[in-house]
């Protein structure tokens, strides 16, 4: 795919500038609309998704920056001349944009005209690339949000015409997907004014996109806003050479093993420098894995790539969402060793950009000779009273039990080590609601739901 050559790692800060006096969106219609001057700020060294802000601008606003456009039928980032007064028109296209010199003054775009308003639409491309590795269709296709105000990706405005409901922002490190159809991801549903991100077309060799102002919004919510508590959702961070990227598992009776375009979402990878999380699904790698839970022994194929020699860790969080599953462990086929998540979340290792991708396995609820299988545990008693939670051991006292309580957010706000007696009453300053208490010993595991006020 050409999203992971080295030479389409390109960094889009969402912290970035506009500088604009207006009327509400609303009050405007197209042929009313007044012409507009608009500023934006783009810090040096950083490359930015924009797109245009008004009906047209000329190359030679860009005068003191590097202009880039993605071409799909080729698979390839071309430049664009700034030398020239040649008009940009295309309403939904972005472009990439970054400063050539560190002077602040340098570093401010300014755009004349009127402010894009209306219906709007877009026919996308989708192109065999023989150099892909391995040979495959691209169907990338870099477009955006052309209104001076944010706008809801999960708007009926937003109209899909075999294209996947997936977009993908670059946070200048690594993309981001979200999936409007099912909210999972870590980018936003709120695509903030003139940004740009990337879309990709189904199967065939087109595609259509279109939206209206009914899509617009007054959102001020950064990029990137994770999702609420849903059911059967890990999330799998991997840290380290101080970046970060994440994958997504779901379990979903109604979908499949295979890559599904509705439902799951692809890898592209960022730069080289950060460490690279995904699942290795039969067909494809997917940042987004929404696939069926089989049952005992369910196994799911965890990649992982460095491009630097060093120590990294991987961070799963929403243990708790699985409320049909009393184990999951991480194996790691390079050192032969095994992790209880339920027990720590966080495993620690070193890596280098020779290791083997696909070294790690989840397994959920997954039985293997010399590992032990956490079964419920049912010597123990949890209820929760007012603002307290109370832990009973009925068979004998305590042996270093960890004890864990998480809010419905995937949130740990208490955890300790239980030791000797036979009862502990633990008071919690929290708001009310539902809380998980997990028990985890030597001899099985005891989750319980309980609500707190």
């Amino acid at each position: 795919m050409a999203l992971t050559k080295s030479d389409l790692i390109l960094k889009d800060y969402p912290v970035l500038f506009w500088f604009i006096l207006l009327l509400p969106f609303s009050a405007y219609t197209q042929d009313s609309l007044p012409c507009a001057r608009i500023e934006k700020y783009i810090p040096y060294g950083r490359i930015h998704y924009l797109n245009l802000p008004v009906d047209k601008v000329k190359c030679s606003q860009f005068s003191n920056f590097t202009l880039q456009e993605y071409i799909e039928t080729d698979h390839v980032w071309v430049s664009v001349s700034t030398g020239t007064d040649s008009l940009l028109t295309a309403s939904l296209k972005s472009y990439a944009v970054s400063a050539i010199y560190p002077d602040p003054d340098s570093c401010l775009l300014s755009f004349s005209g009127k402010l894009n308003t209306g219906n709007t639409e877009v026919f996308l491309t989708r192109s065999w690339n023989p150099n892909g590795n391995p040979p495959d269709y691209d169907g990338w296709n870099l477009i955006g949000n052309p209104y001076p105000s944010a706008s809801d990706w999960e708007s009926t405005a937003w109209s899909l015409q075999n294209v996947d409901p997936v977009l993908y922002f670059f946070d200048g490190i690594n993309y981001r997907p979200y999936n409007r159809n099912n909210h999972l991801g870590n980018g936003s549903r709120f695509i903030p004014s003139n940004q740009g991100f990337f879309l990709h077309v189904t199967s065939g060799n087109s595609g259509v996109v279109s939206t209206d102002n009914s899509s617009r919004v007054h959102n001020i919510n950064p990029f990137y806003k994770s999702s609420g508590f849903i059911i059967d959702l890990l999330r799998i961070e991997a840290q380290g050479n101080n970046f970060t990227d994440e994958a997504f598992i779901h379990f979903d009776p109604t979908t499949t093993l295979q890559f599904d375009p509705d439902d799951d979402a692809y890898k592209l990878f960022g730069i080289p420098e950060s460490p690279q999380v995904f699942s290795i699904l039969p067909d494809k790698l997917a940042a987004i894995n929404v696939r069926p839970y089989s049952g005992y022994n369910t196994l799911v194929p965890l990649g992982f790539k460095s491009g630097t020699e060093g120590a990294y860790s991987l961070v799963f969080h929403g243990l708790n969402t699985f409320f049909e599953i009393d184990t999951i462990y991480l194996e790691d086929k390079k050192l032969d060793e095994w992790q209880n998540l339920s027990a720590d979340s966080i495993y620690n290792f070193t890596s280098n950009p020779d290791d083997d991708p696909g070294r790690f396995v989840i397994h959920f609820n997954y039985t293997v000779t010399g590992v032990r299988t956490q079964v419920v545990n049912t010597c123990f008693f949890i209820y929760g009273f007012e603002h307290s939670v109370t832990v009973m051991k009925q068979c004998q006292e305590f042996q270093s039990e960890i004890l864990s309580i998480f809010d419905m957010t995937g949130r740990r706000i208490y955890q300790t080590t239980l030791t000797g007696g036979g009862s502990r009453k633990i008071f919690l300053n929290v708001n009310n609601g539902y809380y998980l208490v997990l028990l985890n010993s030597d001899t099985g595991i005891c989750k319980k739901m309980v609500y707190l006020y």
